[in-house]
């Protein structure tokens, strides 16, 4: 039992020494806080959070295009929600509107260029897109997010390949743009 336990703990240590190294070395800054999908929920009505979860259940039901027009009418509603924005922008993208998922997310990463969900989201959509130079220049900065510890601990998710992907895909879909999903193209 000692052992199981003894592996998991190191590397939690040796990842913990690393980011307080990169923070307390200058490498790394403080990251800007990033709103959470709690964080919008307790600006909402009981109405609107009603329509969130209904949206969020389509979303996660993979029914996309139902999930984008309730996320749409409640970012008329609160423009410039950087969550919202970040949902209508990964709807869009999954039902193949990429134009429009850049026109709402981009506004977000001008705010905080570093919002490490906002980073893989574009990386995916220029990806899949076949902007190899844009797609590039996410990928290095997803990568720099990373060693600079900007990046969720612990944020870490399953794709459908099976790769455990790091930061980037968290919270978003297993397909938005992680560095380990876009090496694989």
């Amino acid at each position: 039992m000692r052992a199981t336990i003894a592996g998991p703990v190191a590397v939690w240590l040796l990842v913990g020494a690393i980011c307080v190294h990169a923070q307390t070395s200058g490498q790394a800054a403080q990251p800007a806080v990033i709103e959470t999908a709690r964080d919008l929920f307790a600006k909402l009505t009981p109405e609107e959070q009603q329509s969130y979860q209904a949206a969020s259940k389509d979303f996660n039901a993979q029914r996309y295009a139902e999930a984008l027009t309730v996320y749409k009418a409640l970012l008329a509603t609160h423009a410039g929600d950087s969550f919202l924005s970040k949902m209508v922008g990964e709807s869009a993208a999954d039902t193949g509107d990429r134009k429009f998922a850049l026109e709402v997310i981009q506004p977000i990463e001008k705010q905080n260029p570093d919002d490490w969900q906002v980073v893989g989201l574009m990386t995916r959509i220029y990806t899949e897109t076949g902007d190899k130079v844009r797609r590039d220049a996410g990928m290095a900065h997803m990568t720099e997010l990373y060693n600079k510890c900007l990046t969720p601990k612990g944020q870490t998710q399953k794709g459908s390949d099976g790769l455990a992907s790091l930061g980037c895909c968290a919270g978003m879909g297993a397909s938005s743009g992680c560095i380990l999903h876009l090496l694989k193209l």
